[in-house]
């Protein structure tokens, strides 16, 4: 399970870790959001998380804290928690608006260019004070979880070298509490 605010990387971790430990991924961005950035039904929302945590082995990305949070924490082995400072998350967000201009990006869908507006940009700016406390409260209860936080990209790229050298050398990942 991979948390944090928007423009950390979530998508693109989860998509990495997908590829190197063939475990399915699901971005709940895709499924929240339908054609036109319109809110996709609760429901099926739901549903879809849902019949995605029956699976043995799972990565999902994003965060829905009232949504689906807690069940995902339940079932969930690891958590992987992007902790960013605020001006990392809004760098992040403007190379991806930048990255995607005009353009939907791959894990959204069809019909959802990027777009950033000041509603958005308030969000990221007050996220660790205003989502981030719940979320690591949530995490700091989840006593037989593996958690990993990292606090930037240089630290989300050596974790995924580790990642990758472990699947090559066939051993286990060397899991870090933090």
């Amino acid at each position: 399970m991979i948390v944090g605010c928007s423009g950390t990387g979530k998508s693109t971790l989860a998509q990495n870790l997908s590829k190197e430990l063939g475990i399915d991924a699901m971005h709940l961005d895709s499924h929240f959001w339908a054609s036109g950035w319109n809110q996709a039904p609760r429901e099926q929302f739901q549903k879809d998380v849902e019949e995605f945590l029956k699976k043995d082995k799972w990565i999902i990305d994003g965060n829905y804290r009232k949504w689906t949070m807690n069940e995902r924490v339940e079932k969930a082995d690891t958590i992987i928690h992007l902790d960013f400072s605020r001006w990392s998350c809004l760098y992040g967000i403007i190379k991806r608006r930048i990255q995607y201009h005009g353009k939907t990006r791959p894990e959204l869908p069809e019909n959802c260019p990027e777009q950033i507006d000041l509603d958005f940009l308030k969000f990221v700016w007050n996220f660790n004070r205003d989502y981030n406390p719940d979320i690591k409260k949530l995490i700091d209860e989840s006593k037989d979880k593996k958690i990993i936080v990292l606090k930037n990209r240089g630290e989300i790229n050596a974790f995924v070298e580790e990642v990758m050298k472990s699947v090559k050398e066939n051993r286990s990942v060397n899991w870090i509490k933090n």
